[in-house]
């Protein structure tokens, strides 16, 4: 895959680096002016900006001239991955990057590991497009969720919260990553988190086998043992 990041924040960079593979060709540019002067600019795969509203010297441009650029490269590009991180959150960047088939918004830069899972999410996302865990098959494509050979009616925030521990089997997901994935926002949703677990598990069956409540971080999704 070959990738262009956008901006100076060390910490992006450092997790850029970590999630893609080594054959992967990575291109930095320091604000939106210089990428638009890139001349490999329609060339990539991948396009990535980390906009740091606290840090002026870290300033990469207008957010409008940044979504002008994805909207210049879609034209061209279709297959085009967009991935954008903030320190603030912004109602208006996130709903239209969003519009995009392919991308991805988050405003959490203060959690890094939040930054790293919803990059991994992207990218994983269009390799393989049905999730496989045990008897449960989600076909992201038809967007419906087979277990045991029976359709479930999930919904859209259940649907989400099965696809984020499907797509990490055996790994504990932190709660902060998965409010953030729904709602993307501050705003304390512990609570409905919790309800929203709960009514999952009683719609896949045998939740118990499945989902394992980690004290004072997340949960953890099972794939290949019962958990009682």
């Amino acid at each position: 895959m070959k990738a262009l990041i956008i901006g100076k924040n060390i910490m992006f960079k450092q997790i850029v680096k970590k999630v893609f593979k080594e054959n992967d060709s990575l291109s930095f540019e320091e604000n939106i002016e210089m990428a638009l002067e890139n001349e490999n600019l329609l060339q990539y795969d991948f396009i990535g900006a980390c906009i740091d509203y606290k840090n002026r010297e870290g300033d990469i441009g207008d957010e409008g001239d940044l979504l002008e650029l994805f909207s210049y490269v879609k034209e061209i590009n279709k297959e085009n991955l967009f991935f954008i991180v903030s320190n603030k959150y912004s109602a208006n960047l996130e709903k239209k990057v969003l519009k995009y088939e392919k991308a991805e918004y988050t405003s959490r830069l203060d959690i890094p590991d939040i930054v790293e899972m919803r990059l991994e999410k992207l990218l994983e996302y269009h390799k393989n497009r049905v999730l496989v865990v045990k008897d449960i098959v989600y076909d992201l494509d038809n967007n419906t969720v087979n277990k045991g050979g029976k359709n479930l009616e999930l919904t859209k925030n259940q649907m989400v919260i099965l696809q984020i521990f499907m797509e990490n089997p055996n790994k504990i997901v932190p709660r902060e990553y998965i409010i953030d994935r729904i709602w993307d926002c501050d705003i304390e949703k512990t609570n409905t988190l919790n309800v929203e677990i709960c009514r999952l598990r009683k719609k896949l069956g045998e939740g118990k086998t499945y989902f394992v409540n980690v004290k004072g971080i997340g949960y953890k999704f099972y794939e290949n043992q019962k958990v009682v």
